[in-house]
């Protein structure tokens, strides 16, 4: 009973953060621009905390089910998907998962989601792009990376903090690797980064991920 108490205070938190901060239709504007807050209807704000738990375990569905084999598809991420893709960040990424609270579970999945959200359908970025493998039978996600060349001085500069164009946030659902699907998203950052110019590609990792 007390794990389902606080297993149902982590949802309802969840809820609460979600309302004020990605329930809107924010956009992220470009670093460079300063933009006066937008303020949703109150519409926007409503969230069912039913729905919320679905999606923030999708991926692991996801998992379970793309074991048995798949047609999948490489497209562009949509903004309904975010929590999806928390929740292959979290997957793929989060460490000691097993001896996590509920709270501490859904608090880093919301911190994923807004990292992404901000990146999510910019105002002026054109060299930004977020993909999905697609399990084209049942709509789940099954691997996401992005890719960035916004900061023209960073091309091609290996010296650079950030060598661009990056590829980062490169995962695969658990059950769904070692069937090509990080090669598919890493085929579609190459011929991205190539519609732009640009004649290679670095990857951003973990010093005990590389």
């Amino acid at each position: 009973a007390r794990m389902q108490n606080t297993a149902k205070l982590g949802a309802c938190l969840l809820a609460a953060c979600l309302s004020t901060c990605v329930g809107s239709s924010r956009r992220a504007p470009h670093p460079s621009k300063e933009v006066s807050p937008r303020v949703a209807s109150p519409a926007n704000h409503r969230l069912d905390v039913r729905r919320t738990a679905a999606i923030m375990t999708a991926a692991e569905t996801a998992s379970r089910e793309w074991a048995a084999g798949g047609a999948c598809a490489v497209r562009l991420l949509r903004r309904a998907e975010i929590w999806q893709v928390a929740s292959l960040l979290d997957l793929s990424f989060a460490a000691n998962q097993a001896a996590r609270s509920p709270i501490t579970a859904a608090l880093t999945r919301l911190r994923l989601a807004l990292d992404v959200e901000r990146r999510t359908t910019p105002w002026d970025w054109c060299r930004h792009q977020q993909f999905v493998v697609e399990d084209t039978s049942t709509g789940r996600l099954l691997g996401f990376a992005e890719l960035w060349a916004e900061n023209a001085a960073a091309c091609g500069a290996a010296e650079a903090a950030t060598p661009q164009p990056v590829v980062f946030n490169l995962c695969v659902a658990p059950a769904a690797r070692r069937r090509g699907i990080a090669r598919r998203l890493l085929s579609q950052c190459e011929s991205a980064a190539q519609r732009w110019g640009e004649g290679g590609l670095f990857l951003k990792v973990e010093h005990d991920n590389a």
